[in-house]
């Protein structure tokens, strides 16, 4: 189940943005149990739920992330400064 779960975020998560994947986070969820769904129902495994709690980034996607969120607001605040 492990394995399958995986392999198919894993084919999700390779055809999606960064922007996509934290904004459509449900129809990941939704995408991501279709494909499970009946790849375990044929070996005697039925899915209950699913879902995504975290997105983990490399350190150095984390990094870039922060600095693009942190933009906009430092230019916010030059201009509240001036």
């Amino acid at each position: 189940m492990y394995r399958e779960i995986q392999l198919a975020l894993r084919a999700i998560v390779g055809t999606r943005t960064l922007d996509a994947l934290l904004i459509e986070k449900d129809k990941v969820v939704a995408e991501l149990e279709s494909m499970v769904k009946p790849r375990l129902a044929g070996v005697g495994l039925a899915l209950v739920a699913v879902g995504i709690r975290d997105h983990i980034l490399p350190g150095e996607m984390k990094d870039l992330l922060n600095k693009v969120t942190e933009a906009p607001k430092a230019a916010e605040a030059n201009l509240i400064t001036r």
